[in-house]
């Protein structure tokens, strides 16, 4: 049994959300995994994806549907965020379920694509989020997955300007679909009034609005709170240290789940919308989208109006500035300060101590910590607590993490720079 209804995308939207909003609907039953991409490997799979990116065989797709639950269900729906950028997927959907239902969450694509970039570089220990940086990589569309490999033919999916070009990608589908086919839903429309988004969701599935299944915040970008610690944990294979400390616990369940719980702990929500792009920056990239933009509004009868405005920059301990004359009388906008902002800066080094002396410190504290873990994991033969599953080696992993979470915030925070009329500013 195939599915027929597809929530299309694009990333970084919401589907997720929705997805998981509709998935508690008795009439509705949305498939697992969310995202099993099948037509991104159907038509020959072009964008030559490894196997492990979903479900690549039919007969696997179609059993994501198959049993009693599926049967009852109304609407059994696929949620692959990746088939409105692919221009094969929309011929395959109609070819194989031509009176399919299609629903697309447009979100402004300048703060869509800065989304995505904070969670591309999450996981690295140098990442700033410096707002010039995504400005350039934006411009310079460098944040790219091929799966080619070089393979002649194969293509490539890039991931901040093309993913927000909504018209065009949109306009593949109008070409094989009616437009009552097709729901358009605004982002920030669910973020405003989730419950009636999610009433106009249901009328358009047919299905009996009585049950409207709340619309949780999932799938948020998280970043973490100790980057340093994160790397460590997750990606510095290089390091000696954490090398000894793998080796010696390879294999122990109890590892692995404090390292799933060290990593829960270290992580915290960065919607967007709290740090917003400086206005020069968005007034600049949204630019890209005007002509988009327009053809999207008039073929959907949207208004868009409201992403194309010019923003004005935010005073530094104000609320946003309105633009005058847009919404209605506008009162004089508070002056933007002209000099940069220190009440947020570390104090300059003084005498044999600093901000270095003092990351180099926590560093080495960290590096002989480890090895101390290492060692006493094979030196000691009893546990600390006897009778527990409680063992030395998760007691001093544990202090080495509490130690570094209380040290962080004085020697790996960095300042903010302002953000002003005549810079554009950056910082984490």
């Amino acid at each position: 049994m195939l599915p027929n209804f597809f929530l299309l995308g694009p990333p970084k939207t919401g589907t997720t959300a929705l997805a998981e909003a509709l998935s508690r609907h008795p009439d509705i039953l949305m498939s697992t995994p969310k995202e099993p991409n099948y037509f991104l490997y159907a038509g020959g799979n072009p964008y030559n994806l490894s196997l492990d990116r979903g479900v690549p065989r039919f007969q696997d797709y179609l059993r994501l549907f198959d049993g009693a639950d599926a049967a009852a269900a109304r609407i059994r729906g696929d949620a692959s965020p990746y088939y409105i950028y692919a221009p094969h997927c929309a011929l395959e959907i109609h070819r194989q379920v031509p009176d399919a239902k299609l629903m697309v969450i447009l979100r402004n694509p300048v703060e869509r694509a800065f989304s995505t970039y904070r969670y591309w570089f999450k996981d690295n220990p140098n990442f700033q989020c410096d707002p010039e940086d995504f400005r350039e990589q934006f411009l310079r569309r460098t944040l790219v997955t091929d799966h080619s490999q070089g393979q002649a033919g194969g293509l490539a999916m890039e991931w901040l300007q093309d993913m927000g070009r909504y018209a065009d990608m949109i306009e593949r589908y109008d070409e094989h679909f009616s437009s009552s086919q097709i729901m358009l839903l605004r982002y920030d429309d669910m973020v405003a009034d989730s419950a009636g988004s999610m009433d106009r969701v249901l009328k358009f599935l047919e299905v009996t609005p009585d049950i409207v299944p709340e619309l949780r915040q999932t799938n948020v970008t998280f970043e973490p709170s100790w980057r340093a610690l994160n790397h460590w944990l997750n990606w510095d294979v290089g390091n000696p240290a954490r090398q000894l400390l793998v080796t010696g616990l390879r294999g122990s369940r109890q590892a692995i789940r404090l390292r799933e719980a060290l990593n829960r702990a270290n992580r915290r929500p960065v919607p967007t919308r709290d740090r917003p792009l400086p206005a020069s920056i968005y007034n600049e990239l949204i630019q890209v989208y005007v002509d988009d933009l327009r053809r999207l509004a008039k073929r959907a009868s949207l208004d868009l109006s409201d992403w194309l405005r010019p923003r004005l920059e935010e005073a530094r301990y104000g609320k946003p500035l309105r633009a005058p004359g847009l919404v209605g009388r506008a009162s004089p906008p508070r002056p933007v300060p002209s000099t940069p902002a220190t009440h947020d800066r570390l104090p300059p080094p003084q005498g044999w101590w600093s901000r270095d002396a003092g990351q180099l410190a926590v560093q080495i504290a960290a590096s002989i910590s480890l090895v101390a873990t290492a060692i006493a994991y094979w030196a000691w033969t009893d546990d600390f607590f006897p009778g527990t599953k409680v063992d030395d080696v998760a007691c001093l992993v544990v202090f080495c993490f509490v130690a570094g979470r209380l040290s962080a915030p004085w020697f790996t925070k960095r300042p903010e720079r302002s953000v002003d009329s005549g810079e554009r500013g950056g910082g984490r």
